[in-house]
């Protein structure tokens, strides 16, 4: 950060009054693609929600083949079948056209044959194989894992966006997205491999990134779409609910920053926007931590 040395100096007040504005700066910066979704959907929310979800469940690797699935797949057509979670699967991994190959064990065999009839019936067509990426990724965050969690969510939960709404606490929220993938995948990472038994479920810290990159803007242009500013608060009280996330720029802001309290996930983001909005890009012109830094401190 170009004011790594002096921003010490600065008065509290002075950087915490700016943190404020720039993390609703990001929120409303998060919200201009879910408008775009929104308006494709024709201003459905349950689905605009089931797609932001999908990209969300396919983390920065994995985002844009994640959200394209979602979109192959509209939520009419998973809707029919919500209450059989092999067919879910079976529609989810053969989309992402995982399912084009030769399988010897009995529960892939079964997933493509319920593919082949639900493609059939629906006209569905797959994404290439290839759109998935595995590299760089630890086993649990593979698509296939995934993709296995994903349609658990969907099978367990109905009127999805209705109950965001409805919750209030960042457990609730956790809560709904605890999900229970099918056995298989207890000793599977990716089809026709066994592992070590472990559990598939979201962890903790992935539920946490999902609330804050992708709960908080969906309630936050909620807010903003229905002129409900109660919406938009609730969005910025859970940010302020959320423990701090934890990364190399976080860890960068802690130590220059010194003593300056980082506790929330208010903080880590807004501190986020301020590193990668003005400090990567040299704005301090138009940056209150900048300005006053020019003026003496003052």
């Amino acid at each position: 950060m170009p004011c790594a040395k002096l921003i010490k100096n600065i008065d509290s007040f002075v950087l915490t009054n700016w943190l404020d504005r720039v993390l609703v700066e990001r929120l409303e910066q998060k919200t201009e693609p879910l408008l775009q979704t929104l308006q494709q959907n024709n201003y459905s929310w349950e689905e605009t929600c089931y797609q932001a979800i999908a990209r969300a469940f396919g983390t920065n690797i994995n985002a844009q083949p994640f959200e394209m699935l979602a979109r192959s797949l509209p939520l009419a057509i998973l809707g029919k079948h919500k209450d059989q979670l092999l067919q879910l699967e079976a529609m989810l991994f053969g989309q992402a056209g995982l399912l084009d190959k030769t399988f010897d064990e009995p529960y892939p065999q079964k997933l493509k044959q319920e593919y082949q009839f639900l493609q059939a019936k629906f006209g569905l067509k797959p994404l290439l194989a290839h759109s998935w990426k595995t590299g760089g990724l630890r086993p649990p965050n593979f698509p296939t894992v995934r993709i296995a969690q994903f349609a658990a969510l969907i099978h367990q939960s109905s009127a999805l966006f209705s109950k965001i709404l409805a919750a209030q606490t960042p457990d609730d929220y956790r809560q709904l997205f605890k999900t229970h993938p099918s056995d298989y995948w207890l000793t599977h990472y990716v089809f026709g491999k066994t592992s070590k038994p472990a559990a598939k479920t979201l962890g903790a810290n992935s539920i946490d990134g999902l609330i804050i990159n992708t709960i908080v803007p969906l309630l936050f242009v909620y807010g903003a779409e229905r002129g409900a500013p109660e919406f938009q608060d609730k969005a910025l009280e859970l940010l302020q609910a959320v423990a701090a996330e934890s990364n190399s720029i976080v860890d960068e802001w802690k130590a220059i920053l010194g003593t300056y309290p980082i506790k929330t996930a208010a903080d880590t983001q807004a501190l986020l926007q301020l590193k990668h909005h003005y400090c990567n890009e040299k704005r301090c012109l138009l940056c209150m931590v900048g300005n006053k830094i020019m003026e003496g401190g003052r």
